[in-house]
């Protein structure tokens, strides 16, 4: 019953000198309630996102699932299921 944060996204529009922002593969951080949050090992929450996210959706199912649509550019859709 508590909000969590799930965070994706690279950049991969930057100017030819700095090079890609490319280290992220997702994050969850789980709230308890109380307005703090701690992060999950990807291991562990089974999010692992890797490419160049542009966008994130959360679906709710008639059967009251949640489902977690990533979008990665120039890549295929994923989806995760949340427990």
């Amino acid at each position: 019953g508590n909000n969590d944060l799930v965070l994706a996204g690279n950049e991969y529009q930057i100017e030819v000198m700095t090079g890609r922002y490319d280290a992220s593969y997702g994050l969850l951080l789980k709230g308890d309630g109380k307005g703090n949050f701690s992060s999950v090992k990807p291991v562990h929450s089974g999010l692992i996102i890797d490419g160049d996210v542009k966008d994130l959706q959360l679906l709710i199912t008639n059967r009251n699932e949640r489902i977690i649509l990533a979008a990665v550019n120039d890549d295929q859709l994923r989806s995760f299921l949340l427990r």
